[in-house]
């Protein structure tokens, strides 16, 4: 099970990242036994602007969002495994209205002033909207994690606030938290800081879709060109790259992970991620969730 494996690693809990377990799966009620703490979201990834929600097709964008988030809150509540509700990920421009960076080219290319302005207010009043009809369904009061990195919304009234911070270097993971650049924490106002999503360092150590055949069955999804990828993506290499061996990718993740202990305004962590995907290798497991040669599982407990 994957939440024992979590939690042999030293981990008390997960983002159910962008998934909604099927209703009637033991998923919750395992976390339920084991105590394994979760925070329960939804697959709206990615939501930004020339992404769905400002694609001609907002309407219809809002009206799924507010009428299944609802429907997700009533069939989990019961789980007291679950200690909030995670309901975007990743929205809006990746560095903020303000600064005008992020996917598509940054926010100034958003079109007209008007329109940026625009764009703006629909993602706002999303936000804001899903919050409020979570809030009226969740006899347990808990938590709401507006928007996981990115941009978050103080209208919505968020009960606590992230960044994501994929800095390969501990000393700059350190600087981002303990000097917060403004499109990080603009607008908080004194709730717990998560650092959401860290890490990310890269490991090749076999499993599937190691490399690219070159399409077929197996091959891996297929790019805009109708092609496979020749590789599948290692980790989020940037500065200083990929480790160069399984000893520094250890050493990485204990000087990452060691960054953040060490500021005490941050509340807790997440670590991206527990284990291999089909088209990333940072995982501190392999796809089939076998420990990885050079990263010891009670090495990794110890860091984490």
């Amino acid at each position: 099970m994957d939440i024992v494996r979590a939690q042999r690693l030293g981990f008390n809990g997960a983002r159910c990242h962008q998934k909604v377990f099927q209703p009637g799966s033991a998923d919750f009620s395992h976390a339920d036994a084991l105590g394994f703490l979760c925070f329960a979201e939804y697959p709206d990834w990615p939501g930004g602007q020339s992404r769905r929600w400002s694609m001609g097709d907002e309407e219809r964008y809002l009206s799924t969002m507010e009428r299944e988030w609802p429907d997700t809150v009533d069939a989990l509540h019961n789980h007291p495994s679950i200690i909030a509700w995670g309901m975007f990920n990743e929205m809006g421009p990746k560095n903020g209205w303000k600064f005008q960076n992020g996917p598509g080219g940054g926010f100034r290319n958003w079109g007209t002033p008007k329109k940026r302005k625009a764009a703006q207010e629909v993602y706002e009043n999303l936000v804001v909207r899903v919050a409020k009809a979570i809030r009226s369904r969740d006899l347990q009061r808990r938590p709401i994690h507006d928007v996981s990195g990115w941009i978050h919304v103080p209208q919505s009234k968020p009960d606590v606030w992230s960044l994501h911070a994929y800095n390969q270097k501990p000393e700059n993971l350190l600087k981002v938290l303990t000097e917060p650049h403004e499109k990080y924490v603009h607008g908080r106002a004194g709730q717990p800081l998560l650092v959401a999503e860290y890490g990310g360092v890269g490991l090749e150590d076999g499993g599937p879709l190691r490399q690219n055949p070159g399409g077929g069955q197996h091959g891996g999804p297929v790019g805009a060109n109708g092609k496979n990828p020749p590789s599948f993506k290692i980790g989020y290499d940037g500065t200083p790259g990929l480790p160069k061996s399984a000893a520094a990718a250890l050493q990485r993740i204990d000087d990452l992970t060691a960054s953040i202990y060490s500021v005490e305004s941050v509340a807790g962590f997440c670590y991206t991620q527990l284990y291999d995907v089909e088209y990333e290798k940072n995982g501190l497991l392999r796809y089939d969730r076998s420990a990885k040669r050079g990263l010891p599982l009670a090495a990794l407990r110890k860091i984490f």
